[in-house]
């Protein structure tokens, strides 16, 4: 999926057991998450890439709580992204690293 930063690209995410999430990004510019229920914000996490395509984030504590349906993806400016792959994961190690 590609998108300009600024107007951002919303994803539907499943319901699901998750406390991590994998991005991968060909472009590898920061991206800004903002986590969704029902059209509402619930939490913001902030991806930066590096050199690396690849970005695993533990996921926000609060979302614990309300849970979340949907991610908006946004970038900075006029900047062009590109998004190939948005996974959630369990893993019983990153409780202790989760924000």
């Amino acid at each position: 999926m590609a998108f300009p930063g600024k107007k951002g690209a919303l994803l539907q995410l499943p319901r699901v057991p998750a406390n991590m999430i994998e991005l991968v990004s060909s472009t590898r510019k920061p991206l800004e998450l903002i986590y969704q229920r029902d059209g509402t914000e619930v939490a913001r996490q902030r991806a930066t890439f590096a050199a690396d395509s690849r970005r695993l984030l533990a996921l926000p504590r609060i979302l614990d709580a309300t849970g979340f349906d949907s991610v908006r993806l946004l970038g900075t400016g006029r900047s062009r992204h590109r998004v190939e792959q948005v996974v959630l994961m369990w893993d019983a190690d990153a409780e202790s690293v989760r924000p």
